[in-house]
C-alpha cells in the first residue's frame, strides 16, 4: 500500500451510451471498455519548494501505483485533465513528433485524423499551446484546406471568438464523414 498525504482521486463513470458511441466517431476516444475516468489531485496551502516536491513526488507515485490497473498500450489519459508530465510542444521542427507523445494519449487512434484536420485548417500552426494538436508539414491538402478555411472564416465573423471554430471543425468533419 502507498501512503499519502492530501491527495485526491475522482472516479467519474463511463459505460452505458458512452459504450454505443464508436470510438472513431468523434475526437473523444474513451469509450467502451472504459469503466471509469481517473483524476488525479494534490491540494496543499503551505509555500515552499521542498513541500512543492514531496506532494509533487507523492501524486506521481500514486499514478505509477495506479500503473496495472489502467488503460495501456498507451495509457490514455483526458484531455481536460491537462498533464504535461506526459510531453509537451516546443513548436519547433520536431513539433509533429513532440505531439504526437501526448496526442496518442489523449485522442488514441484519432490523433492522426486530427493532424490532418489541424493541417488542413491551420497549416502554419497559428492555434497552438504546449499540447496542441501539431500540424503535418509533410502533408498537403489544398483544396480541402480552402474550404475549409473559407467555411471556418465566414462563420467565425459571425460567431466571434476561438471556441465557435471548434465546433466548425466539428461539423466540417460530420459533413465530411471523416470520423467514419
Amino acid at each position: 500500500m502507498i501512503e499519502l498525504g492530501k491527495t485526491g482521486l475522482v472516479f467519474n463513470p463511463y459505460g452505458g451510451k458512452m459504450n454505443e458511441i464508436p470510438a472513431s466517431a468523434t475526437a473523444f476516444s474513451h469509450r467502451a471498455g472504459n469503466l471509469f475516468k481517473i483524476q488525479y489531485s494534490m491540494n496543499w496551502d503551505e509555500e515552499g519548494i521542498e513541500l512543492e516536491k514531496n506532494y509533487t513526488a507523492q501524486i506521481r507515485r500514486l499514478y505509477s501505483y495506479m500503473t496495472p490497473f489502467v488503460s495501456k498500450n498507451p495509457r490514455s489519459a483526458f484531455l481536460n485533465y491537462r498533464d504535461s508530465d506526459i510531453g509537451i510542444n516546443n513548436n519547433d521542427k520536431n513539433s509533429y513528433e513532440e505531439g504526437e507523445v501526448y496526442g496518442v494519449k489523449y485522442f488514441n487512434d484519432n490523433f492522426h485524423k486530427l493532424v490532418k484536420v489541424k493541417t488542413a485548417v491551420d497549416p502554419h500552426n497559428f492555434f497552438r499551446n504546449e499540447q496542441s494538436i501539431p500540424t503535418n508539414p509533410r502533408v498537403h491538402s489544398g483544396v480541402t484546406r480552402l474550404l475549409l478555411l473559407t467555411s471556418i472564416l465566414s462563420l467565425e465573423k459571425l460567431m466571434g471568438g476561438l471556441m465557435y471554430l471548434l465546433l466548425v471543425w466539428d461539423l466540417q468533419l460530420q459533413r465530411m464523414n471523416f470520423w467514419s
